[in-house]
């Protein structure tokens, strides 16, 4: 039996939709295979391990073909890469922030890159972010992240360019810091073939939203400062909720201190204007007290500066 003869059989889940539950399971499985997996592990024999270890797992609600799994792995990573150069950047841009803050500006710069679709599989990449054998992928026969075949690695490698390398999809390692994914250039051929020999296409719906991802990574990778501009405007944004906020907190402040002040004038007033002609003794002496401290208070009011 040919070696991708497992990819051309999918009736066993032809038509079944992938929920974020089944993404984030074939991420796992993905990351224990890769621990487990030596370096001179084919991609095919690979791919069939994971797809083996989704079917297995108690959590993974319906079982795939090999050839399925393959092919939404390769949706799900480039994604995720995406997503990861555009959190590197602004981690870059942001460094002082706060990780929570960076990550959500990265989600809108996504957003905003990708005709306003959100980042869908955010659990899936913090799983991913802890693998260092997803974030320092090596041409070295481990990079099953994504293992384009041989033939689209041959039709791209001719007009390939630096940045673009379309064979291995390496992420290179930023030695000042955490590793960044390199970009994924416009001949990275995604809608090539998942399959060994380019047997079988990839199918309308998977290749729709390959070529959506891959508008996102070509954005990412040539429009800095388009994103640049987007960052500038989410941190406006900020700057504008923050003045706000301190505006209706002053506002507020305002508000209760009248209120403190009314109470405090009606109080004052009684005393002032009660008859102590009735009063004697520790009366006397408390409510004498209390005009004195009323005659002090105002008299402060009344000095310049006060």
């Amino acid at each position: 039996m040919p070696e991708d003869a497992e990819f051309l059989d999918e009736a066993d889940d032809a038509g079944m939709h992938w929920t974020e539950t089944d993404f984030t399971c074939l991420v796992r499985v993905w990351v224990k295979t890769s621990v487990q997996t030596d370096g001179r592990t084919k991609g095919f024999n690979f791919y069939q391990k994971v797809n083996i270890a989704f079917n297995k797992d108690p959590e993974c609600p319906i079982r795939r073909s090999c050839g399925s799994t393959k092919s939404q792995w390769y949706a799900i990573n480039t994604q995720c890469i995406a997503y990861k150069e555009i959190v590197a950047q602004e981690r870059f841009r942001n460094s002082s922030g706060k990780i929570e803050d960076q990550e959500n500006d990265a989600h809108k710069i996504y957003r905003g890159l990708n005709g306003g679709n959100d980042f869908k599989h955010r659990e899936a990449y913090k799983i991913l972010a802890r693998e260092p054998r997803w974030a320092n992928l090596r041409d070295d026969g481990l990079n099953h992240a994504v293992n384009i075949p041989r033939n689209v690695a041959r039709r791209t490698s001719d007009n390939s360019f630096p940045g673009n390398s379309v064979g291995s999809n390496n992420l290179s390692e930023d030695p000042d810091g955490s590793p960044t994914p390199q970009s994924v250039g416009p001949n990275s051929d995604l809608d090539g073939s998942l399959y060994e020999g380019g047997s079988r296409p990839i199918g309308q719906k998977l290749y729709k939203k390959n070529f959506l991802v891959q508008k996102v990574i070509d954005g990412v990778a040539t429009s800095g400062s388009g994103i640049q501009t987007m960052l500038d405007e989410l941190r406006l944004e900020k700057i504008q909720a923050k003045e706000e906020k301190e505006r209706r907190r002053e506002e507020a402040m305002q508000h209760w201190q009248a209120k403190i002040d009314f109470e405090q004038a009606k109080e004052d007033r009684k005393i002032m204007e009660k008859d102590l002609s009735t009063l004697s003794g520790h009366q006397l002496q408390y409510y004498l007290q209390r005009q004195a401290e009323i005659m002090g208070r105002l008299a402060m009011r009344g000095r310049p500066g006060t």
